[in-house]
């Protein structure tokens, strides 16, 4: 993608530039602040697209469109830059209703022989590949999951990722739904591993990680397998399904519960960090990201 952004305390706040991209060439950079696109002001735009994903496709859905994009950089500098957004040339992945998803996933090791993660969706071809890095990070000191701005997908594929740091049975979460007149449970079980990571984990979440990312949290942190980072999730883990109506419209619906290790429900709630931390403009600029830099603190902590 030309440029990664996050919807910060209401505002959209520009996080990664691609040096290659003439989003880049015509002046975009991390740490500002767009306020207006197409003359649109980002605050009505926000109002019906509130969610990361929902944005996300609004914007990148129609390639070789030209943008027009203005506001402030970290330090209150007026910006306005225009630019075309250049057709994804990545890979995409499906499954069910969800069809065609560009599919970001990356990995890396990081100063201090620290690993890192991110994947932007929970389907098999991406949580395949993370399963794969992970076990490449065996002698990381640490090991990143990026899970913001991750909207989930398929639910129980967050043991497969929680598995690679067990070496003892225990449960993520459990789901609970009406059945054939019963009730029908489906619990989130992370096997033990014969070797397993041993150091130390840190997820990173933020107001859009939401579904089976806030599952995956959630539960190690309560079985204090990881330390979670960032800013609230956004408390929307309830399994749904998803119908297609007959005027071309989605119907979307919950059909279960979900309780936590603990017994406490996420709906609405979300994942408290352990360490609240935010993005800043101004660290942005400078090549920083706050919750990368809080992540390998904790990590080189003894």
């Amino acid at each position: 993608m030309p440029f990664s952004f996050e919807i910060l305390d209401g505002q959209f706040l520009i996080t990664k530039v691609n040096e290659t991209s003439e989003a880049f060439t015509a002046g975009l950079r991390p740490g500002f602040i767009v306020q207006e696109i197409n003359d649109h002001k980002m605050s009505d735009l926000l109002l019906n697209l509130k969610l990361h994903t929902q944005l996300y496709f609004s914007l990148f859905r129609n390639p070789n469109n030209t943008f027009k994009f203005s506001g402030i950089d970290h330090q209150n500098n007026t910006f306005e830059v225009k630019f075309k957004l250049a057709s994804y040339t990545g890979e995409y992945t499906s499954f069910g209703n969800i069809q065609s998803y560009p599919s970001e996933f990356e990995s890396s090791i990081l100063k201090e022989n620290i690993g890192y993660i991110r994947f932007n969706i929970f389907l098999f071809d991406p949580v395949k590949k993370a399963v794969e890095a992970i076990k490449t990070m065996k002698d990381c000191k640490g090991i990143i999951i990026d899970l913001r701005n991750n909207p989930g997908g398929i639910g129980n594929l967050s043991c497969a990722i929680a598995k690679e740091f067990c070496d003892t049975n225990y449960l993520l979460g459990t789901q609970r739904t009406t059945a054939n007149n019963g009730i029908s449970e489906l619990r989130f079980s992370v096997q033990a591993q014969k070797s397993p990571y041993k150091g130390k984990v840190v997820i990173l979440i933020n107001n859009n990680s939401a579904s089976t990312s806030e599952v995956l949290a959630i539960g190690m942190q309560e079985n204090k397998s990881a330390i979670v980072i960032g800013t609230q999730s956004p408390g929307l883990a309830l399994p749904s399904l998803i119908l297609q109506l007959d005027d071309g419209s989605t119907f979307q619906y919950p059909i279960a519960d979900f309780k936590t290790p603990l017994g406490q429900s996420l709906e609405s709630i979300g994942v408290k960090p352990d360490f609240e931390v935010k993005l800043s403009p101004e660290k942005l600029a400078a090549g920083e990201d706050s919750l990368i830099s809080k992540a390998i603190k904790i990590i080189l902590e003894n």
